[in-house]
């Protein structure tokens, strides 16, 4: 999708000329297609559970997990693999969870010091 950069609108046509704002533009942002992803959470807050490992907490904004999935963290200029461990909802230990959760995932197969706030959690 074409976008003006002067004024952000989507009506640019094939001359670079905006129809919003009506500049003559000598270049056009090409917005990246949107990723597919079956699961995602975005980072909210990590910690380090001694003996245990990493845990990131943050509210799943698409599908849902299961305990024993294979993850993926993406961020930091990084992409780390990982295993969800446990999950905990409502401070309660789940086997799984769904879009709409506030949930802590106990992570194994990285470090803390590797995730932190921000970073994105997909399947």
């Amino acid at each position: 999708m074409k976008t003006c950069k002067h004024c952000g609108a989507h009506n640019v046509d094939d001359a670079c000329y905006c129809f919003n704002c009506g500049k003559k533009m000598d270049m056009i942002i090409v917005e990246p297609p949107q990723a597919n992803y079956s699961f995602l959470l975005t980072v909210d807050d990590t910690f380090d559970i001694e003996g245990r490992g990493p845990v990131v907490t943050g509210i799943i904004e698409k599908g849902n997990i299961l305990n024993g999935d294979t993850l993926t963290i993406i961020g930091d200029g990084k992409i780390l693999k990982a295993t969800c461990a446990g999950i905990e909802h409502n401070r309660a230990l789940v086997g799984c969870a769904k879009s709409g959760d506030n949930v802590g995932i106990l992570l194994n197969g990285v470090r803390f010091e590797d995730v932190r706030r921000g970073q994105i959690v997909t399947k």
